[in-house]
């Protein structure tokens, strides 16, 4: 921590004499030997060295980049990958990603703004924050919550990088919860949760967030994550697989109103310590759950149900309600029963999916686009129009008024009565394949 914050601290100088953060830093540092630092004032960010020889950086040491009164030209950017900075010790400064915006003009000036000892800079142009090494305060004390003066509107942040290493409050319950126009995290590898116990909340309410990787979190001695994820609602990739919940005890709510949130990989979580799963999918449909060998369900209130994949009818399938293993689609259960048996059988680690049945007419398969309004109906005998893809009373049932195109790709027998077979498709231009329709048996048309 303490070497990462070296780089941190020098950067922020330069930043205070308006110095662009993207002429500095902004994906990380790797420090070897870094002089220790022991002192930093609000008014002044000073480096001290603990060793006695070494302990500045002498004139003929300094770069350009380096140098807090010499702000960087366009002439002195450096478009390499990598940069080798020279100091009294090793400093390798990796080059800004291309994730990484080009500028944040809003730092620190006069003082150091810090959220616990970790200093950070906002662009409201682009919505950035920057946050530095350090150890963050609660929740409250963030830099959307302060009260002096200083705070800055929740929602105008739409990323948050972390630069170098920040240790998370042991209580980071609503720790960015609430940032309505929060799109993306980066630079959760140096985000140091080793000792949080308590996450709940922590992205509760954040709608614009998509895509979230937290498989880099250490998670050893969390208890709780309540509501952890409620109301994102347009996540929809949300990486736990390396997720330690050894410690874990309350579950609730956990992906609560997760709307948009289809797979879910949940093979590392283990649910010996938990009491509650209480509305843990609550309002939550996957397709695609994942578990492994250390995942129990704790009683029946989990509330977890079925999405409809989104391809299901144009592959000319329907959901049945349950869950088959994605291996082995022999058996299906029901949610109820699927809960209450998950771990025990043929039940066992790996990953489920929503049972698919064929969509048929008669015993002829069907399948409809919705896009192109093309309904395709494969070799098979027809029953007859009550029982049509359009006409049948069922959720099955497809809207007449969108069936632009029908196509017979094989042999299909027409039903004896086929009274009003294709009655009242009124936007229905074109019927391809005709000559695979057999109606020699038919005595009513």
């Amino acid at each position: 921590m303490k070497q990462n914050k070296l780089f941190t601290l020098f950067s922020l100088t330069l930043l205070s004499t308006g110095t662009p953060l993207t002429s500095i830093v902004q994906a990380g540092t790797v420090i070897k030997d870094a002089p220790a630092i022991t002192a930093a004032s609000n008014n002044d960010t000073k480096i001290v060295n603990k060793k006695e020889t070494n302990s500045e950086i002498t004139e003929g040491q300094k770069t350009d980049n380096q140098n807090p009164e010499s702000p960087v030209t366009d002439s002195q950017k450096v478009d390499k990958q990598e940069t080798v900075v020279s100091t009294t010790d090793e400093q390798v400064i990796y080059a800004i990603p291309s994730s990484i915006p080009q500028a944040l003009s809003e730092a620190v000036k006069a003082e150091t703004v810090t959220w616990g000892d970790a200093p950070w800079a906002f662009d409201k142009d682009s919505g950035i924050l920057a946050i530095g090494s350090g150890q963050l305060n609660e929740a409250n004390n963030s830099p959307w919550r302060r009260t002096d003066g200083k705070a800055i509107k929740a929602d105008g942040i739409k990323k948050i990088i972390f630069v170098g290493e920040t240790q998370a409050p042991r209580y980071s319950s609503d720790l960015f919860a609430n940032l309505s126009s929060l799109n993306q995290i980066v630079g959760l590898e140096g985000f140091d949760t080793s000792e949080v116990i308590e996450m709940s909340r922590m992205f509760l309410g954040d709608i614009a967030l998509t895509t979230l990787d937290l498989s880099k979190l250490n998670t050893s001695k969390v208890w709780s994550t309540v509501d952890m994820f409620e109301g994102c609602t347009s996540l929809t990739s949300l990486n736990l697989s390396k997720f330690d919940t050894s410690s874990l005890t309350n579950l609730g709510g956990m992906f609560k109103n997760c709307s948009s949130l289809k797979t879910l990989d949940l093979s590392s979580f283990d649910t010996s310590e938990v009491t509650t799963m209480r509305g843990m999918f609550n309002n939550t449909t996957l397709t695609s759950l994942t578990l492994g060998d250390k995942f129990h369900f704790l009683g029946t209130d989990s509330e977890l149900t079925l999405a409809y994949p989104s391809d299901a009818l144009r592959e000319g399938k329907y959901v049945s309600g349950n869950w088959t293993n994605k291996d082995n689609t022999a058996v299906s259960y029901k949610p109820d029963d699927f809960i209450a048996n998950y771990g025990t059988n043929d039940l066992k680690a790996g990953t489920y999916v929503a049972e698919t049945k064929p969509l048929v007419w008669g015993d002829a398969n069907w399948a409809f686009d919705k896009d192109s309004g093309v309904l395709t109906i494969a070799s098979g005998q027809l029953d007859e129009a009550k029982d049509s893809p359009w006409n049948r009373n069922d959720d099955k049932k497809i809207d007449k008024k969108q069936i632009k195109k029908i196509i017979f790709t094989g042999a299909t027998k027409s039903p004896k009565n086929s009274r009003s077979l294709f009655e009242d498709l009124n936007n229905l231009t074109e019927i391809d394949g005709l000559t695979n329709l057999d109606t020699s048996e038919v005595t009513d048309m």
